[in-house]
């Protein structure tokens, strides 16, 4: 956690670590030992960035020197620098041995002002050493000694922001805050703008510790704007963008993290600040790792030797991500080294979560020397460790890697051992339910869409590759429809709210657990589109597609490969697409060559209004977006664009089934769930037999009446079960800014106008509100990415 303490200076210029001149205590004549210890001190503050076992040294003799010149509070402050010294070597035994020897002399200071800044100075001293219950302890002594109305704000305000620190550290988090809410009054009242952007930057620790990053990026800016405005050095600044950093990275907005990384460690250099540009490489290396960047083993090795000398805290992280590297890179002996060196550090400064994380590193290590049983006992350890430490998204991600090592031994057998394969499945189902939880308590659709695709993508593969060897098609109904991701209904400009766990999922009534709120798929499907519906259902992998049709009766599952079905329709959809964002010189002229690109295809097909918008585009725009992603979508019509996406998500049985019923006068009610990498896809038009055998092919609107779904445990877990309107026929609305798609004609005619925003436009809130008692909403729209400014306009997925 990258949070920041505050100093309380005396007004007595007679302690060393400390204040400001111009005194309004008396003191002492400066005798020549206390010139001596002065100049010490100065000489260990130069030393203690790259040499602080020399400081350390310097900042003893110091505290000797005015020891015996009777300059208690002089000698105080000096061992209290001695205790930063030896805290940044990571000698934390020495650190807290000058700790004791601060406290005889404190015990000599007289001066309350005096005794108060020196304590609450060495309590952020031992806080950073790593001994945060003797920290708080010190300032909760020191608290009833400020706690008077005549007491400076700034010292209150100081006492109870290094006391949130340490209760950070601890995992007291109500209390931090706390005591955070107050010291921010405090020095509000005082108008102390750089205390308060220190006071701003823990909170914003706390809101990402809470998973609450939205607001942690809040509380960021806030403390980076007050800082600016304060005047504060280069080192301020950039530790509010490291947290802000941080905070991207942590929900997989790895590139974001990486430019915002970079303008820390540029005022961090310029600052003179070495030790500090070295611990932001941490964040970076991880990144980069993360998005599988190649890391040279020069600069691994380079980063390597740079650690002798740093704390233990930065030797931990920084070798955890070098063994990381390592591993990915094949290098296993030098990642184990790497791992046992974090590894030690972390159990010197008593963090056990760090401990059992690199030993989930290390299990890892034993995987890939092919020692499976000794991967799973790390991993079962690693679990139990992070239950009772209450880290219930590390047991999530132990749950996932339990798995993955069960599925691994149980192919060991020939056959393999089922019921290795059933405890494996058990193991991911777990971990999918923590990580489900987790992320709906996330603020915004762009960050709850990152971490699923960036740090947790494996999650769900893995549950439904372990479901379809296992026989349990319901399991892969649930999990795919739990995969998706779930809109956003707050308004743009709300804080954060936290996100109840939603619904378990579950395929068919037989599947339910007593005691359990349950979402069941095919009662959902029968609610919303009648008696007899069935819900259809997709995850799709990096090369698969597994689909999953559910009714009362039974769940059947396919899988087909993605060739380049979804990147043709990409490129006949007016979004934009990466040579397109790369030739243009800025978003809205890629925004033009889309709809371009779009208007010119065979969905829409307007070659008007797409010479119109071609005399608005640069050449070299032009180009790219006729050769979007290498297809010419104007070659193409709509038929031979859709007919490989239909047989893509359509089984075979399906489609005869449907023809059987357009062929009987009938109509199949199907519910249809897409995930948002089938957002777009032009449902109603699908033809469901080869255009190329009967040009006449019928399209999915001629033989099914077509629901799109809302994700249902969102649905459910809302608004509770809806009841049936008594109004006949499907609310309909169509919101399209690029004017009348085709294929939605006949969906506009349909019983819009009840919703009272008809066919027209409509704000979000309008569409939400005029759905709220809908039995049924068909919604076809132009939808953007979901942003932080604006996280609800991804919201509705079709």
């Amino acid at each position: 956690m990258d949070s920041r303490r505050g100093q309380v200076h005396s007004d007595a210029a007679d302690v060393a670590g400390g204040g400001s001149v111009g005194s309004a205590t008396s003191r002492p004549a400066p005798t020549r030992g206390a010139v001596e210890a002065r100049r010490l001190v100065a000489e260990g503050e130069e030393r203690i960035a790259e040499d602080p076992v020399t400081a350390a040294s310097l900042f003893a003799r110091a505290a000797r020197t005015a020891a015996q010149g009777g300059r208690a509070s002089m000698a105080a402050g000096a061992l209290e620098r001695e205790v930063h010294a030896w805290a940044a070597a990571g000698e934390v035994g020495r650190a807290r041995a000058a700790a004791d020897r601060a406290l005889v002399q404190l015990g000599n200071v007289e001066d309350v002002p005096v005794r108060v800044a020196v304590t609450v100075n060495l309590a952020a001293a031992l806080g950073t050493a790593g001994f945060h219950d003797d920290a708080v302890q010190l300032l909760r002594a020191v608290e009833q000694m400020v706690s008077s109305p005549e007491a400076r704000a700034e010292t209150r305000a100081a006492v109870l922001l290094n006391m949130a620190v340490s209760e950070l550290q601890l995992g007291q988090f109500t209390d931090a805050s706390d005591h955070l809410d107050e010291a921010g009054s405090l020095l509000d009242e005082a108008r102390n703008a750089r205390m308060l952007a220190t006071v701003r930057l823990n909170e914003a620790v706390i809101h990402s510790v809470a998973n609450s990053p939205r607001q942690a990026r809040t509380s960021y800016l806030e403390a980076l704007r007050l800082y600016v405005d304060s005047g504060a050095d280069d080192a301020d600044v950039a530790s509010a963008l490291r947290g802000q950093a941080g905070t991207l990275a942590k929900t997989g907005r790895y590139r974001e993290a990486l430019d915002v990384y970079d303008q820390a460690i540029a005022l961090y250099s310029r600052a003179g600040r070495p030790d500090e540009v070295f611990g932001t490489r941490i964040g970076q290396l991880m990144c980069r790792s993360s998005l599988g960047e190649p890391i040279a083993a020069t600069e691994l090795d380079g980063l390597e030797a740079d650690l002798a000398g740093r704390s233990l805290d930065v030797v931990g992280q920084m070798s955890r991500n070098i063994g990381n590297a390592r591993l990915r890179d094949g290098d296993v002996d030098a990642a184990d080294r790497a791992y046992v060196r974090a590894r030690r550090a972390f159990r010197k400064l008593g963090r056990a979560g760090d401990v059992a994380s690199v030993d989930s590193n290390r299990a890892f290590v034993a995987r890939a020397r092919g020692d499976l049983p000794q991967a799973r006992r790390l991993m079962a350890s690693v679990r139990r460790q992070q239950a009772r430490l209450g880290n219930w998204l590390a047991v999530a991600n132990a749950d996932v890697n339990l798995a993955s090592l069960l599925t691994l031994l149980a192919d060991q057998a020939d056959p393999p051992s089922r019921s290795l394969l059933r405890a494996a499945l058990r193991r991911a189902e777990s971990g999918m339910e923590a990580v489900d939880r987790h992320r709906h308590e996330l603020g915004t659709a762009a960050d709850r869409a990152a971490i699923l695709k960036n740090v947790y993508s494996g999650v769900f593969a893995v549950g439904i590759r372990l479901a379809l060897r296992c026989g349990a098609t319901g399991k892969v109904a649930s999990f795919v429809e739990r995969a998706r991701v779930q809109p956003v209904l707050a308004e743009p400009a709300a804080a954060d709210r936290p996100y109840r766990a939603p619904l378990r999922v579950v395929a068919r009534a037989g599947d339910v657990l007593d005691g359990q709120s349950t979402a069941v798929l095919a009662e959902e499907a029968c609610r919303v589109g009648g008696d007899g519906a069935r819900w259809l259902g997709w995850w799709l992998g990096s090369d698969v597609v597994v689909g999953a049709v559910t009714d009362r009766c039974a769940t059947t599952v396919s899988l087909r490969t993605v060739e380049n079905e979804p990147r043709m329709l990409a490129a006949a959809l007016p979004i934009p697409l990466a040579g397109e964002i790369e030739a243009a010189e800025d978003l809205s002229t890629a925004h033009r060559a889309a709809l371009y690109r779009a208007v010119r295809g065979p969905l829409i097909a307007d070659e008007r209004t797409a010479g119109l918008l071609a005399a608005t585009l640069p050449r070299r725009v032009l180009e790219a977006a006729d050769d979007a992603d290498g297809y010419s979508v104007a070659e193409l019509d709509d038929r031979h664009l859709l007919w490989p996406i239909a047989r893509m998500l359509f089984t075979l049985q399906l489609r005869s089934e449907l023809m059987a019923a357009g062929s009987g006068g009938r109509r199949l009610p199907l519910v249809i769930a897409p995930p948002p990498e089938l957002g777009r896809v032009p449902w109603a038009a699908l033809p469901i037999e080869d255009p190329d055998e009967d040009p006449s092919a019928p399209r999915l609107i001629d033989a099914a009446d077509v629901t799109i779904a809302l994700p249902v445990s969102l649905v459910v877990w809302r608004g509770g079960q809806p009841s049936r309107s008594e109004a006949t026929g499907a609310a309909v609305l169509v919101a399209d800014p690029l004017g009348d798609l085709r294929h939605l004609r006949e969906l506009r005619l349909a019983d819009a106008a009840r919703f009272g925003v008809g066919a027209r436009p409509a704000t979000r809130d309008a569409v939400l509100a005029a759905a709220a008692d809908a039995p049924l909403l068909v919604l076809g729209a132009h939808v953007s990415p979901g942003t932080d400014a604006d996280p609800a306009s991804s919201a509705v997925l079709l």
